[in-house]
């Protein structure tokens, strides 16, 4: 992507060369009010300019306006509103500098990839309700919260513009009954222009219709003529048909016609829970591709201002960073790229310089290994966080796979195996990821451990073609299965683990089911729990459909409701921790039909806080118990001798990890490419001891099928997990 592409056009005759100490560098747009430049610091800080036009600047109103915008900007402090930096609102051309954010509009993410899964409006709805939050307890209001004015940085969404925000106390911002604002995301009281008091509540229902476009593809009012669009928005039903059920409820109340009938942000950011951020971000793999795109046509731009300046005219500081081409070299556009997909990732345009990162793209070119030297495999894994039980089985596994591929006497080559640990932290994960792929001894990455690790890092891998085999994660693909080209999945996505529940459910004789949506499993548990719900063979179950806020302590409540509408059968998406305390809840009742939990409850941890009423439970997961599977008998005795310990879950999945990949590293020379193992790891399969591993052309996925289900059940007696085998997808024990 070329600075062009990023909207970035060089300065004309009647463009500043700067404006205030900023270096302009190219216009990012242009419109009514004047110009958008992308600009320099003396110090290397990137902003965005945005300068009036001289004829606006003449009237005293206009300047007024301006001056209440910088005002109002600088009176918000939010990780997620975009800050300024900068302003002259007294100068002959009135200007404003904020932080620059290379990451597409909304409106554009929408129109060119479709509408955000549902990972995506979690994280946009609450990123905005925070940001309005700390906006209202400014005491102003946005008055213009829309598609266009949110910018999706890598790590969640930016607001911008306060060109018509306004204190509390403004019930108009112009005195003649001219409406101001954008048509379909304007509140009924903004519409009617004199139709009511103007406050927080407005910019709730301007963000019920900005998840409304988000979650759907449109706005909820249409796109006809903003005279339309005003009527509509006072007097008709928003049409809420393409919102996806589980936003729709949420919507709605967003966008009630009488402001006191709206939810406060403050209930907002309850229901939906704090912003996570991440360097990964949660946007679908398209969109994530875009801003590292971005990214890396913003460096290009600076690079090449660096190259073609005078530099007689350069007044930048002592403390600006030498530009790649002071050396007198070309600046290679590789490079450049390889810089963007890291920004893409986590790496910040932070200030007091641009922080380039010093690391090539190795890709589908890397040179052959000499055998004697070893061929490298990492295992990136949380070691030390809160994921570090399954991360170290992980590691361990994969560490005994490496040991008895170098003993062999026949080996063709040895295996080096790499561990890197992220801690849990996405922001790690990224940076570990960049390492790895700029080390072209590293052929293939195992891991990471957790989903938003997953995410921070995977964008990188697919950057450099360096195939990442996961084993513990889910929701990566099922929001965005070809979103990542490199990245081979080895568990089952949500949608094929919860086809093991029906069977059992019919085989148990349950006719009255109660399914509960816990929120604090976040992705996991809403694909797990609507597949249940829309599953043709359980159309004869009367469901009862319930949603746990993230945070719930007192499951007290929902057990009640649910024995009153006379479940006989309970599946609880959630984790172990909140699925123990509502075991308990269930125990403490008396309920004693069936109650099922899928992967994150299989958890030693579920034992010790459930207790005794663990008992009984039946878990669902992608993970064998190696010392349980006959055919991963003599896995398991070799894993005792080696560590003194059984193998835990996930050990016998890395260790049949490894040996997929060394299989594909003994092909051939193609192999010893990254770009060459990764095709034959896609179109191979692999007999393992936990599954076969075969994947589906295209997405990289694990084909499932009756002999290969790739999921397992556990039932629970006398506190501990008891292996059943496969789980059957059909109507049988496995």
């Amino acid at each position: 992507m070329t600075p062009t592409a990023l909207g970035l056009t060089p300065l004309g005759p009647g463009d500043p060369p700067r404006v205030g100490d900023y270096r302009l560098l190219g216009r990012l747009g242009s419109g009514g009010m004047g110009a958008v430049y992308l600009g320099r610091s003396p110090g290397g800080t990137l902003v965005a300019c945005k300068v009036i036009r001289p004829e606006l600047a003449d009237q005293r109103e206009f300047r007024v306006r301006f001056a209440r915008e910088v005002r109002a900007a600088r009176r918000v402090d939010s990780p997620w509103v975009v800050p300024v930096r900068d302003a002259e609102p007294d100068a002959a051309s009135p200007w404003l500098a904020s932080s620059f954010e290379p990451g597409p509009t909304l409106s554009q993410a929408v129109r060119e990839f479709g509408p955000l899964p549902t990972r995506g409006v979690l994280a946009l709805g609450r990123g905005l309700a925070e940001a309005l939050a700390v906006i209202h307890e400014a005491g102003l209001v946005h008055r213009d919260v829309k598609p266009g004015n949110v910018l999706l940085a890598h790590d969640g969404p930016r607001l911008i513009d306060f060109g018509i925000a306004r204190s509390v106390e403004d019930s108009v911002l112009t005195s003649d009954g001219r409406i101001v604002g954008t048509p379909g995301f304007l509140a009924p009281e903004q519409a009617a222009a004199r139709g009511g008091p103007i406050g927080p509540a407005t910019d709730v229902f301007a963000l019920g219709c900005v998840l409304a476009y988000a979650s759907g593809g449109r706005p909820p009012f249409g796109t006809e003529g903003p005279d339309i669009l005003l009527h509509r928005t006072v007097y008709d039903p928003p049409d809420l048909d393409d919102v996806p059920a589980e936003f729709r409820p949420l919507v709605a109340v967003c966008l009630a016609k009488e402001p006191t009938r709206r939810p406060t942000v403050a209930d907002l950011v309850r229901t939906l829970g704090r912003p996570s951020g991440g360097a990964g971000g949660p946007w679908p793999g398209p969109v994530t591709r875009l801003v590292a795109e971005r990214s890396a046509a913003v460096l290009e731009a600076v690079a090449l201002e660096a190259v073609t300046r005078e530099p007689a005219t350069d007044s930048l500081g002592p403390d600006r960073p030498v530009p790649p081409a002071a050396t007198g070299k070309a600046v290679s556009r590789r490079r450049l790229l390889a810089v963007g997909a890291v920004a893409g990732a986590g790496a910040a345009l932070a200030a007091g310089g641009l922080a380039l990162w010093a690391a090539g793209r190795p890709g589908g070119r890397t040179p052959p290994p000499d055998s004697a030297s070893g061929r490298s495999v990492a295992v990136h894994a949380d070691l030390s966080g809160p994921g570090q039980r399954v991360g170290a089985a992980q590691e361990s596994g994969a560490r005994l796979a490496v040991e008895e591929l170098n003993a062999r006497a026949d080996a063709p080559f040895t295996v080096e195996l790499v561990v890197r640990d992220d801690g849990g932290d996405p922001a790690e994960a990224a940076r570990i990821a960049v390492e790895l792929a700029a080390d072209s001894s590293v052929l293939a990455v195992i891991g990471p451990t957790a989903e938003d690790t997953a995410l921070a890092a995977a964008a990188t891998y697919d950057e450099a073609v360096l195939p990442m085999v996961t084993l513990s994660v889910n929701s990566l693909f099922s929001e965005a299965p070809v979103a990542y080209a490199s990245s081979l999945h080895t568990q089952p996505v949500e949608g094929e683990q919860a086809a093991a529940f029906p069977p059992f459910l019919l085989a148990e004789g349950a006719t009255v089911l109660g399914v509960v949506d816990d929120r604090a499993a976040d992705l996991y548990s809403a694909l797990v729990t609507r597949s249940v719900l829309e599953s043709p063979a359980l159309a004869g179950l009367r469901m009862v459909p319930r949603v746990v806020d993230a945070g719930t302590e007192d499951f007290g409540p929902l057990v009640a409701e649910l024995l009153a509408e006379g479940v006989d059968a309970v599946l609880y998406g959630g984790r172990f921790d909140s699925a123990a305390v509502f075991a308990r809840e269930l125990d403490r009742a008396g309920f004693e039909g069936v109650r099922m939990a899928g992967a994150p409850v299989l958890d030693p941890r579920f034992l010790t806080e459930a207790g005794a009423a663990a008992d009984g439970w039946t878990l669902v997961a992608p993970v064998i118990d190696a010392t349980a599977k006959p055919e991963a008998r003599a896995f398991a005795t070799a894993y005792r001798e080696r560590y003194a310990a059984d193998p835990p879950y996930y050990a016998a999945e890395a260790y049949d990890a490894v040996m997929l990949i060394a299989r594909g590293l003994g092909t051939g020379t193609a192999a010893a490419t990254r770009a060459g193992l990764l095709t034959l790891l896609r179109e191979g399969s692999y007999q393992g001891i936990a599954k076969t591993l075969v994947f589906a052309p295209g997405d990289g996925t694990l084909q499932v099928s009756e002999a290969n289900p790739g999921t397992y059940r556990y039932r629970v007696e006398d506190g501990a997990f008891h292996y059943l085998g496969p789980a059957d997808r059909g109507g049988g024990d496995g």
